[in-house]
């Protein structure tokens, strides 16, 4: 009887319907407290709700806690905790999982998925490469494996492991929208957007597919494109690599500035321009992309509540102070120069709000793109006073300093979360 409701709980889990599994399995273990099958069982049907990692963890734990030398079930620790992007107590688990048991495909591909999250590219494709030693026909594997190689630009070899996935099974929606994602890395965003569609055809729930075909429809922007570029470049990369090329450029621009300043000062205060505009370029290319997307009614319905603001908070800040700045600048108009400035340095503080996981820096960001307004609208005041504009353009300078600052706090992650 134990095992006949526990195996009940599984089916309706596979078919998705978690709450009513987890509640016959909170059932079955008032009866049989010391059931380790069934605090798994737990484990895994809460892994599917959305906000539930903790309690997650916290079942596993107590299975764990029951039969602590179940490889199986500390691989299932390790998956939970990686969720969680708790990557190195992930990685001690999984360590203990293949002592117990080398042969436990799933320790070696939670191995895999803790050492992606902590971009360790080269160790997680090796780690999964081992779990496809065991078997073969893995999906989780297969896909991952695909997934990693892309993320080092090796997208042929991706292609292929993604192929081969879709030759056993052309409804996988992991690997179709594994091959998207190949194919945005590519450039070739219009066929990355079929096989997004595709893959919500058939998972319309998928967020992994959700994103993917968010960022096709990005990608219809030239400019948006590039950024792309950047990003993929960048993810080849560990953090301290990635902190090295950013100082690097930083340096190049100053030697290239000194010269350019030599030969022509306006060549100087343009390369400035174009510095400028890559560091804030960054942190307002994912607004600007939802803003394109908001205008597009077919495409909009792939955004969901945090992303539409983060389009009107971002790129609508942008694009309407790129107007108002350009028409300022037309016709010497002060006011409407200063207003259009503020618009736009307010925007990028405004792109750590809406997406944010901490709630410290929602506060702290929210806080500052409402300063650099304030900020506009008095240096606004005082040029419609008929005072100095120089006294106004003290605003855009403090406001300039306001979204510089943001770039370097948004770095912090316990203002990212």
């Amino acid at each position: 009887m134990e095992g006949n409701q526990v195996e009940l709980a599984r089916l309706m889990r596979e078919r998705h319907r978690y709450d009513e599994a987890e509640a016959s399995l909170l059932q079955h273990l008032a009866q049989f407290p010391d059931d380790p099958e069934a605090y798994c069982e737990l484990a895994l049907t809460r892994m599917q709700m959305e906000g539930r990692d903790r309690d997650s963890l916290e079942a596993i734990e107590k299975a764990i806690g029951i039969v602590p030398d179940n490889a199986w079930m500390l691989a299932v620790k390790a998956w939970i905790l990686s969720s969680m992007s708790r990557h190195d107590k992930a990685i001690a688990a999984t360590d203990e999982a293949i002592r117990l048991d080398p042969q436990c495909t799933l320790a070696w591909i939670a191995r895999g998925r803790a050492l992606g999250g902590r971009e360790q590219w080269k160790s997680a494709e090796e780690a999964v490469r081992q779990a496809l030693k065991i078997d073969p026909d893995d999906s989780e594997a297969n896909n991952l494996l695909s997934l990693y190689l892309r993320l080092q630009g090796r997208t042929e070899e991706a292609d292929y492991y993604t192929a081969t996935m879709l030759s056993r099974n052309a409804e996988d929606d992991v690997a179709l929208t594994n091959a998207g994602w190949t194919r945005l890395h590519e450039g070739r965003h219009r066929e990355a957007e079929q096989l997004f569609m595709d893959a919500l055809r058939i998972a319309p729930d998928s967020e992994y597919a959700r994103s993917g075909i968010r960022e096709a429809y990005k990608a219809r922007s030239a400019f948006y494109r590039l950024y792309l570029r950047w990003v993929f470049f960048m993810q080849r990369f560990r953090g301290p690599t990635q902190f090295i090329i950013i100082i690097g450029l930083f340096f190049g621009f100053k030697f290239l500035f000194r010269q350019a300043a030599n030969i022509n000062p306006s060549l100087g205060i343009g390369l400035v321009f174009l510095y400028t505009l890559l560091i804030f370029w960054v942190w307002l290319a994912s607004g600007l992309g939802h803003f394109i997307i908001l205008l597009d009614r077919r495409a909009r319905q792939s955004l969901n509540r945090p992303e539409k603001w983060d389009g009107i908070l971002v790129g609508g800040f942008f694009f309407v102070g790129l107007m108002l700045l350009a028409g300022g600048l037309a016709t010497a108009t002060v006011p409407l120069t200063i207003f259009g400035a503020g618009l736009i340095t307010a925007a990028v503080p405004n792109s750590l709000v809406c997406l944010n996981e901490s709630r410290a820096g929602q506060i702290i960001f929210g806080l500052t793109g409402i300063g650099c307004m304030l900020s506009a609208c008095l240096g606004v005041a005082v040029s419609l006073s008929g005072n100095d504009p120089t006294a106004a353009y003290a605003f855009l300078g403090m406001n300039l300093v306001a979204a510089m600052l943001t770039t370097w706090a948004g770095n912090l992650s316990f203002l990212r979360g």
